[in-house]
């Protein structure tokens, strides 16, 4: 791979692009101080600071720079926001924080990633930015380059360890497979999570209160802000070139096994099943002809 390529040229052939940090360390602590103001009052494994709660601590101007919209709106150039939130995990763990029983140690993609097969492949993107140290038992991330389907019996996925300092960005394809690995250091590990897709695309996300009072908050921000929380969309002329990113400088193969890949199968086949079925009902749907009111 190049040493510097454009990121969406990465995430189509790898899933993930690790990009040149979009924020100064100075940045990065004054918000972990405000962070704290509300992380520290939360109880449990898993802790969050939601949109509303990120607009209301005054940040949406400093985390909403030039720069980040650039990127945004070059990866996708009517893009919304899907997720927008801080969160963290509790250190001494040893279990993925979302394997929730699927035999697969953490591994999943994002279902709720309702795709459209007329429009660009990669149509569901996630930017992570480390809040906090991630080491190599810190709770790092791990995206692997097998995207399609079916995944392969017996074949070992590549997959990259996006290992770093506070600060450290990537990109990655929602629907390739990933996982939190487990946080086995004593420190909890915080990350600052955007999801983004097309406006055309269904996105629930933004009919959900939190979304709809934000909103209302950023109604005196620029267009591309209000763009991003659901408003009018924006100039074409408005996006920006790629940024450079360095590919992933960390691999190895995972190993799953033969058990794992046929459940990966399975969840493939249901996904599959459920998206003809949802186009079939759709369809039908048309067809009906609507009752006149009378």
């Amino acid at each position: 791979m190049p040493n510097a390529t454009q990121p969406k040229k990465l995430l189509k052939s790898h899933g993930v692009a690790i990009i040149p940090p979009l924020y100064s360390a100075e940045t990065i602590t004054s918000w972990n101080e405000l962070f704290d103001s509300i992380l520290t009052k939360q109880t449990g494994k898993r802790k969050y600071v939601n949109a509303l709660d990120i607009v209301k601590l005054g940040l949406v101007n400093s985390i909403f720079t030039r720069e980040l919209q650039s990127l945004l709106f070059s990866l996708i150039p009517d893009a919304v926001l899907y997720h927008f939130h801080v969160y963290e995990i509790e250190g001494n763990q040893t279990t993925s924080h979302i394997s929730a029983n699927n035999k697969l140690n953490g591994w999943h993609r994002d279902v709720d990633c309702k795709h459209s097969l007329t429009g660009d492949y990669i149509q569901h993107i996630s930017l992570f930015i480390y809040l906090s140290d991630v080491s190599n038992n810190g709770g790092y991330f791990e995206v692997s380059d097998k995207k399609y389907f079916p995944p392969s019996y017996g074949n070992q996925d590549v997959h990259y360890q996006l290992i770093g300092n506070a600060g450290t960005c990537f990109l990655f394809d929602r629907k390739a497979y990933h996982r939190a690995s487990p946080n086995y250091s004593t420190t909890p590990r915080r990350v600052l999570k955007l999801s983004i897709q097309s406006r055309k695309l269904f996105n629930h996300k933004q009919q959900e209160p939190i979304f709809v009072q934000v909103r209302k908050l950023v109604n005196n921000s620029s267009d591309e802000v209000r763009q991003l929380f659901g408003g009018a969309s924006v100039s074409a002329n408005y996006v920006k070139s790629l940024l450079e990113a360095t590919p992933p400088i960390d691999s190895k193969a995972a190993s799953f096994t033969p058990y794992q890949n046929f459940i990966r199968l399975m969840r493939d086949i249901n996904f599959i099943a459920r998206r003809i079925g949802a186009a079939s009902r759709l369809i039908n749907d048309k067809k009906t002809p609507k009752p006149k009111i009378t």
